[in-house]
This record gives structure tokens, sequence and C-alpha cells, in this order.
């Protein structure tokens, strides 16, 4: 072989083989990278020497059928269970407008509240009371709107027919049209004074 058409050998970077270079552009091993490259696949037959990627096996691609079946089993379980959760989000939700469609009993305080309207009704003037009602979310306290031209008299009354002496609040509310002023009245008793003698 004369020396034009001999391979030419050539030193990778980094690399302790040699590789040769053909005519044509392809590499090869050299028989020491060769024999290098049998001995590790004889050492641990699972690992590759090769840069070539292997093709797996078509049994490892695709799912088996058990494992589709479970798979569908396992979606068909979740759907089950959706379904079940919007039933009983339903059922909650009729059974709500059901309760609330329902007439309310009475507040135990409306007798009181009604009482208390007609005194102020019949002692100050007809139209005194503008709104009255009782506030379930505040203990069923009754709730009397008075008239701002009646408010004096009905405070009077208040105080020596009902004995509603002791001012307990007084807050004032902003209801953008207008003022309100709201006033926790309730009966004191007066306790008697006694004083110990020594």
């Amino acid at each position: 072989m004369s020396d034009e058409n001999k391979p030419e050998e050539k030193q990778l970077e980094g690399q302790k083989d040699k590789v040769i270079v053909t005519e044509d552009g392809k590499a090869t091993p050299t028989e020491e990278s060769a024999r290098k490259a049998a001995e590790n696949q004889q050492a641990d037959p699972d690992v590759q020497t090769t840069s070539e990627p292997t093709d797996s096996p078509a049994s490892e691609l695709k799912p088996s059928a058990s494992e589709d079946d479970a798979a569908e089993a396992e979606k068909a379980e979740k759907a089950k269970k959706a379904a079940e959760a919007r039933a009983e989000r339903a059922a909650a939700r009729a059974k709500k407008l059901e309760e609330d469609a329902a007439p309310k009993e009475p507040s135990p305080n409306q007798p009181k509240l009604d009482k208390l309207v007609a005194l102020i009704k019949s002692k100050v003037s007809e139209g005194a009371v503008e709104e009255a009602y009782v506030n379930e979310a505040d203990q069923h306290l009754p709730y009397v709107i008075i008239r701002k031209e009646h408010w004096k008299a009905t405070a009077e009354l208040l105080k020596t027919k009902q004995q509603m002496n002791y001012l307990r609040n007084l807050s004032g509310v902003d209801m953008e049209t207008h003022f309100e002023v709201v006033y926790h009245l309730s009966k004191r008793k007066q306790r008697a004074a006694s004083r110990r003698m020594r």
C-alpha cells in the first residue's frame, strides 16, 4: 500500500486511542479501541459501549391490556365519585331551598314588640312608628323605628311607662341618604342603698 492510499492516523483530543480516517472520510476504531470495547461489554453486559441507541421492544412501548383496563377502571371510579359528590351538593341545595321556603316560627319576643308598638301608637301618635321588627341576629331584640318628630314623646313614654331607664348603647348609622341614631334601652332595677354601721 502506498503512502497516499494508507489510512491516515489521527489522535483525537482527550482520547488515548487512535482513530483511522479513510479516504472516504469514515472513521473506524483501531484494534486497541475495538479490544477495549469488547472487554467493557464482557465485564458488564448491561452497559452499552456503542453510541447508537437501541430500539426498545414493542412490548415496552405499548402498555399491556391489563394496564389499559386498570387505567380505565381508575377513570371510571373517579367519574363515579365526582358524580356522587355532585348529587350530594344538589341534594344539600334542594334541602336548603326547602327549609328557606318553609314558614319560620315567630320570634319569642314578637308579643313584646306588638305590645310596645300598640302602646306607642295609642299614647304618642298613630304615625309615630315608622317600622318595627324583631332582630333575630341580635338575640331576637325588638327594634322600633320612630319618626324624628315623635322621638322625645316616645322616649318619655318608654322611661315612665315601661321603666326603660338605662341607656345601654348609643350609636349613629350613615344610611347614605340620612343618618339614624340607635338607642339601646333597657330596664335597670334600682338597688336600695344600704349602709353598714360599725
